[in-house]
């Protein structure tokens, strides 16, 4: 069964939902976690086993792009009031019931529903062979 950690950028509500689906779930603020590092709440997210979601993927996608492994990162596209961030979460928990792994994986939606779920490996290092 996923575990999801939410940003504080969204709704508690989307934790609260998750876990009355069966799902493990953590927002930010319940941790304790309120207005830490971006990078802080990306290693507590690798640490527990969680897949981030949020809405911030412009800060959030280079971060996981530069970790070596982690667990999923979901990114709701538009900026929404709850009852759109709700929705569109749900969308995300009935696709990944039938995702048994999204390791290294990018998994977006935009406000029309639309899922992605993209294999998203490291950025390789710039360094030539020598």
């Amino acid at each position: 069964m996923h575990r999801f950690l939410i940003d504080e950028c969204l709704s508690p509500e989307l934790a609260t939902e998750a876990k009355a689906r069966g799902f493990h779930a953590l927002h930010v603020n319940w941790a304790n976690m309120s207005g830490y590092r971006d990078e802080v709440v990306a290693v507590y997210a690798l640490g527990g086993d969680y897949i981030f979601v949020t809405n911030n993927g412009v800060d959030f996608r280079p971060i996981y792009r530069s970790l070596e492994m982690h667990i999923g990162l979901v990114v709701i596209i538009p900026s929404l009031k709850k009852p759109g961030q709700l929705r569109l979460f749900n969308q995300i928990m009935d696709r990944l019931q039938s995702e048994r792994d999204i390791v290294n994986k990018l998994v977006e939606i935009d406000e029309a529903g639309v899922i992605t779920i993209a294999d998203w490996p490291p950025l390789l290092s710039n360094t030539p062979d020598i």
